[in-house]
């Protein structure tokens, strides 16, 4: 998984080379970003997130077309123990991060609150400089459930953040990437962002058969200044059935054999200045099994039908098996197929850079992997390797339409390949070492570069705890990336490869106060990520938390 950044507050998330709009993120399982364009990491603050989980590889039948190529879910904290408590976090250096969640929880049920403000002073995106272009955050998330019965229970979660964010406007009529980014003053856009999310789960059959019914709705709502100045509004809906049956009698939270049905119907609705709201729909069914052999084989598989309104339907499936032999080896493998439809922007175009194209065709993801994790003698260690291919079919790309510059797509296939490796090991009780590294080779059919893909990516962490404190740092190592050239006429170019390291630590005063800070790029490396881009250079922190 791939992050590339322009600038502040605009980075995208990349799973085993696919497009941005192919991996699809969640909060809280509800879709992120409202209208069905690629996510925006602008970043969540840390007190903020309990967890992440990770899927990599077509997951469309479990979670939409949109998981093509994987899904990353942010789970949001949350109480779970019974009582009330809380912790603020507070963390200063060129700006501010701060956090405060609060919870409260009986014996049938409770609610969660969390509160995030952040002040980021930045750094010049032009590259050139200039007045460091920032970014202010402000985010309220509520959550809560109620066991209204024994068997039936109720939720919800509600999310708003609103962010203001500085950037510097480019000119496509440069020549070279010393002209591209032009550092203007004053220039900022704004970002409105809500998911909603209401669930009701019942219990039936003794709890063998479990039915839960969600309603879901995300916005996603920007306004660029500039020399075209654009608003955009993305709005999805979702209604989503799943009904869970325990195949061996027993309930479905520890059954062997597990049957999943589901029902979903999503609207999607867009708009863009100048640009009449457009609507999509998908009604969707979906079967899948899970299965837990207990002679350490588990076997999942599924298969999903999409009626799509304005493109044509599509039938998603994917399949996966771990064999654990017992000996510390784990042989573990999926393939599955998914499709991802054209984005607004793609089909309808970007006011002031790109021209629609309404005959684009969707994408179709269809992917392979297979490794194997082993675990040393003593417990002490684990590696993982995988191999993974992944096809991708009719790859929307920038081109030229007869109208102008359009997206287009590539025909034939483009294949990515590649090993993901991951590992650790605990050379004392204190001491740990971890590791990862991944290599992409991508070939397009139409012969081109792919584009912020890092061929070379490699990690080199430790951590060492004594007493009440603990220090970290990660090495990081990335190489082989290519950006596009964003004047007209520009092809794509390689970025320079860099090495950065990370320092964190923190100690303890007390069971319920700690120090924290961290040191970002200790060497003020170059870490040029898109062409024509400056780069955030080295940077601190220093804070506290506190919990009750």
């Amino acid at each position: 998984m791939s992050v590339s950044e322009t600038g502040l507050s605009f980075g995208s998330i990349r799973m085993r080379g696919a497009p941005a709009n192919h991996t699809l993120v969640l909060v809280d399982g509800v879709e992120a970003r409202g209208g069905g364009e690629a996510f925006i990491l602008s970043g969540m603050g840390i007190g903020e997130v309990e967890r992440l989980e990770i899927l990599r590889g077509p997951q469309s039948v479990f979670f939409g077309s949109r998981a093509s190529a994987g899904v990353v879910n942010i789970i949001t904290r949350r109480s779970t123990e019974p009582g009330t408590g809380g912790e603020i976090r507070a963390m200063v250096g060129d700006g501010y991060d701060a956090s405060a969640f609060a919870y409260a929880r009986g014996a049938q049920g409770g609610v969660s609150l969390s509160y995030g403000a952040r002040d980021d002073h930045g750094y010049d995106a032009s590259g050139k400089g200039g007045e460091k272009d920032g970014s202010r955050r402000r985010s309220l998330t509520l959550s809560g459930d109620w066991q209204a019965t024994e068997t039936l229970r109720f939720g919800l979660t509600q999310s708003q953040a609103r962010e203001t964010y500085g950037y510097d406007n480019s000119d496509y009529l440069a020549t070279g990437e010393a002209d591209y980014m032009q550092d203007i003053r004053d220039l900022n856009s704004k970002r409105d962002e809500r998911i909603g999310q209401v669930f009701a789960e019942f219990d039936t059959l003794d709890g063998r058969l479990t039915h839960r019914l969600s309603y879901e709705r995300s916005r996603y709502a920007q306004d660029f200044p500039g020399d075209f100045p654009v608003q955009m509004l993305g709005v999805t809906r979702a209604l989503k059935y799943r009904a869970s049956l325990s195949l061996d009698g027993v309930e479905v939270e520890a059954a062997n054999h597990l049957l999943n049905i589901m029902a979903e119907q999503i609207r999607w609705s867009e708009s863009a200045t100048g640009i009449a709201a457009q609507e999509k729909s998908t009604d969707s069914v979906a079967l899948e099994y899970r299965g837990f052999y207990g002679n350490g084989l588990d076997v999942q598989a599924g298969i999903r039908r999409d009626n799509n309104k304005g493109f044509r339907d599509f039938t998603s499936w994917n399949l996966g098996l771990s064999k654990d032999f017992g000996n510390g080896l784990r042989l573990h493998a999926s393939a599955g197929a998914g499709m991802t439809n054209p984005t607004f922007t793609e089909l309808f175009g970007y006011p002031g850079w790109s021209v629609g194209n309404p005959d684009l065709s969707p994408e179709v993801n269809r992917s392979i992997d297979i490794g194997l994790a082993a675990e040393t003698a003593d417990g002490r260690g684990q590696v993982d390797v995988t191999l993974f291919r992944e096809k991708l079919t009719d790859m929307i790309s920038s081109g030229s339409c007869a109208t102008g510059f359009c997206s287009v797509n590539v025909a034939g296939d483009t294949v990515r390949r590649g090993v993901e490796i991951a590992g650790s090991y605990a050379l004392r009780d204190n001491f740990s070492l971890r590791g990862s590294y991944s290599y992409i080779d991508v070939d397009q059919s139409d012969g081109a570069r792919a584009v912020y893909i890092p061929r070379h990516e490699a990690v080199l962490g430790a951590s060492y705890q004594h007493g009440q404190g603990t220090v970290g740092a990660d090495l990081r190592h990335v190489a082989g990336v290519y950006a596009p050239q964003g004047w007209v006429g520009g092809t794509t170019a390689e970025l320079p490869d860099f090495t950065t390291l990370d320092l964190y630590g923190d100690y303890a005063l007390n069971d319920r106060v700690k120090l924290v800070a961290r040191v970002e790029n200790v060497f003020d490396t170059e870490t040029k990520e898109a062409w024509g881009y400056g780069w955030r250079g080295r940077s601190a922190q220093i804070g506290f938390s506190t919990n009750w």
